[in-house]
């Protein structure tokens, strides 16, 4: 939607929120902009001052085009008997000014119109056009960083601008942007004489001082973290300015470094026309915890968020309607309940099919909410549906809004001003639960029990006093009933296979793998077994089972005392946790390996047999540092024969040694032998477990014993549970 008045140009990242550098003035026919290049221009750059317009058809000219002084002379109709093109024809003429001292300047000019009958008079119009010179070319405007806009406007208001400045009232400025962690932080705003001098007074230099937070000792939580800062200046006649904000880093409180000083220029007019009173309009926004919110509000399956709507009018409001939206729509709205000075009010609610609701808030008699005051209206509960995965961040956001007063004036939106910060800060941040999000990476793994257990063992930094991380069960202290209820989270959460992954340290001494299955009365127990746990600061693994064949327990018995682990069966998965308790020195070894157990008992009438694999793995050093596992995940069948594939012998005949190739379809118990024609077992080359795949085997001619087996025919046998593929081969012997 374009928006009268102020414009908005970005420059890179930043979008700079001002009143239109060029100037169309109803002045002068036929001219739609006047500008400058450069724009601003500086004392050392000489100024080029170009005037465009349109004509109504093709037949308009440009006569003449003299200057400075600047005089333009158009015909921009042709005679009566002239054919012309019913198209809009654009025109455009540059004037060289020269070189201008740093300050305001204006220059006059004229256009004389040609009339289409000649024995009319030539019309004339004049107009002023006003630039401003910037005092140094060497500090050209250019982004902020961390800056989103910059939004000049009337007061009180800052992000919702109703009216133009007018010349007996302060002028408010609003920069907003995004810090790219928590640690960077706004210190102060300051204003510093304008160096513009003039015949009329300047708005002084906008300067912000943000702190970069490199002296903190504490880890950062990683942006974009929404800021903003104000600043106030004092009343200015009518006309276009120049503001020149700054913005500059330190470290630590400390000086500012000139290098580190970063500039650009908005613009601004003051109107000389405000007589006319504004018309009434209201203002919603949602209240925030925090001047700049991270999160108004934390949800989870079990946790719903509440958020407080509020309505800024300049009348009394007797109702109110609009709509509550969500983005992105995957919470709900469940409830809305009518506070503050809107308690007395009938309100009614439907939901809508995104989860959000429309509601209508009205009086029976009187006008209950005050105008001119930010007053809260309306509390609204959130809530995540199921186990539902939610956005780290859901924005909640009215819209369609419409108030009345007490003798039915509808009463609308304020006009937004120039405002382009995205989102708003009008919107209500939920985000997903955290308080077991120690690292701040927006989700739970063992990293997380890692760094809460080594908190409360006073071993590693807590979270930070009263920010609620890591106390799970609200008690305002860290303990291990934190801990296991961050695990009990932790066996519910979700895992992200399109989470990006972060850093890590290889640790190829850490591997699961499983054991062979054992079948006892009828149920099969499957061990699994964590070796390098010396290096384990915590696990959690995901085991898949055939759900429809069997029913399934964990046992915990080969996990040591020095190990909290928890686990949960759901949806044909066992989800097992194992977290050290910190104990003891891992510098001087100890259990090198833990073993658990998944015990599978055949439901009635299903077979004792299928796959078992690791689908998800997560572990971490004592430390907190992911680590990265070689290999790829573990997995097992058992019960029925697998599939197999024997390859021909290569050379065959043979004399040294030959080779052949077993490939099974799932791994399984396999023995692979060599026999003579008479049936008698010359060598055993492998019997055990053998993995699914393809696998390389050779005999060298020898007997088991070592000796030397006769030349001859001779078959190589391959058998799993029952079933048996033999080929031939040739053992050939020198004489």
């Amino acid at each position: 939607m374009r928006l009268p008045g102020p414009v908005s140009l970005a420059l890179g990242g930043l979008c700079l929120v001002f009143a239109a550098p060029s100037v169309s003035s109803a002045a002068l026919p036929y001219v739609t902009r006047i500008s400058t290049i450069p724009e601003p221009p500086c004392p050392q750059q000489s100024v080029t001052l170009v005037i465009e317009g349109e004509f109504p058809d093709a037949c308009g000219r440009v006569v003449d085009a003299q200057g400075p002084p600047v005089v333009l002379t158009l015909k921009p109709f042709a005679q009566s008997d002239t054919a012309c093109a019913a198209v809009i024809t654009p025109w455009r003429r540059e004037f060289d000014l020269g070189h201008f001292a740093a300050g305001t300047h204006s220059i006059t000019i004229e256009v004389r119109v040609v009339p289409r009958d000649p024995s009319q008079p030539v019309e004339v119009h004049r107009d002023r056009f006003t630039f401003e010179v910037r005092p140094d070319c060497n500090l050209p405007p250019g982004p902020l960083p961390h800056v989103d806009t910059i939004a000049i406007g009337p007061l009180p208001h800052c992000s919702v601008v109703d009216r133009l400045v007018c010349p007996d009232e302060s002028i408010a400025v609003c920069v907003q942007g995004r810090f790219p962690s928590d640690c960077y932080r706004l210190l102060r705003v300051e204003l510093l004489p304008s160096p513009i001098l003039g015949p009329r007074p300047q708005p002084p230099i906008v300067r912000l001082i943000v702190d970069d937070g490199a002296c903190l000792d504490r880890p950062c939580l990683i942006g974009p973290i929404p800021w903003r800062g104000t600043a106030t200046l004092p009343p200015l006649p009518p006309g276009q300015y120049p503001l020149m904000v700054e913005l500059a880093e330190v470290t630590c409180n400390g000086p500012i470094d000139s290098s580190r000083v970063h500039r650009t220029t908005a613009r601004f007019s003051v109107s000389d026309s405000c007589h006319l009173p504004p018309q009434p309009c209201l203002t919603g926004t949602f209240l925030h915890t925090a001047p700049v919110p991270r999160c108004d509000a934390f949800v989870s399956p079990v946790h719903p968020a509440i958020v407080t709507f509020a309505v800024t009018s300049h009348a009394p409001l007797a109702a109110l309607e609009g709509v509550l939206a969500l983005w992105p729509p995957r919470l709900v709205i469940t409830q809305i309940v009518a506070v503050g000075s809107a308690a007395g009010m009938r309100l009614t609610w439907n939901p809508t099919p995104e989860g959000g609701a429309r509601f209508v808030l009205f009086a029976p008699s009187g006008a209950p909410i005050p105008a001119g005051t930010l007053s809260p209206i309306l509390h609204v509960t959130v809530e995540q549906p199921g186990n539902t995965p939610v956005p780290r961040v859901t924005y909640v956001l009215a819209t369609e809004l419409l108030g009345s007063d007490a003798q039915g004036n509808g009463i609308s939106e304020c006009r937004p001003g120039p405002v382009a910060f995205d989102p708003p800060l009008e919107w209500a941040r939920i985000c997903a639960e955290s308080r077991c999000d120690l690292n701040a990476d927006g989700r739970i793994d063992v990293r997380d029990l890692v760094l809460l257990v080594r908190c409360v063992n006073h071993k590693g930094a807590c979270p930070e006093p009263g920010s609620g991380v890591g106390d799970c069960n609200d008690d305002s202290t860290h303990t291990l009933e934190d801990v296991l209820c961050c695990a009990a989270r932790l066996l519910r959460e979700r895992e992200c296979p399109e989470c990006p992954s972060d850093s890590g340290r290889a640790e190829p001494n850490v591997r699961v793998a499983f054991g062979t299955p054992a079948f006892e009365g009828g149920d099969v127990r499957l061990p699994v077994r964590l070796s390098g746990v010396e290096r384990v600061g915590g696990a959690k693994l995901a085991i898949a089972y055939p759900a429809d064949r069997f029913d399934a327990t964990v046992e915990l018995a080969g996990v040591g005392p020095e190990w909290l682990a928890l686990h949960e069966m759901r949806d044909g998965r066992a989800v097992v946790a194992l977290i050290h308790d910190g104990s003891g020195d891992p510098a001087r070894g100890g259990s090198e390996a833990l073993t658990l157990s998944l015990r599978l008992t055949p439901k009635a009438g299903r077979e004792a047999q299928g796959l078992v694999e690791v689908e998800a793995l997560e572990v971490s050093g004592r430390d907190g540092v992911r680590l990265i596992l070689e290999g790829d995940l573990p997995q097992v069948a058992f019960g029925g024969a697998p599939r197999l594939q024997l390859g021909e012998s290569r050379p065959n005949p043979f004399s040294a040694e030959t080779r052949f190739t077993v490939q099974l379809d799932r791994p399984g118990e396999v023995e692979v032998a060599i026999y003579d024609v008479g049936g008698r077992r010359m060598a055993t080359l492998h019997s055990g477990w053998m993995a699914a795949g393809a696998h390389e085997l050779a005999w060298n001619g020898r007997t088991a014993e070592g000796s030397e087996a006769p030349g001859g025919l001779y078959f190589y046998r391959v058998v799993s549970h029952g079933e048996v593929v033999a080929r031939k081969m040739v053992l050939m012997r020198q004489r």
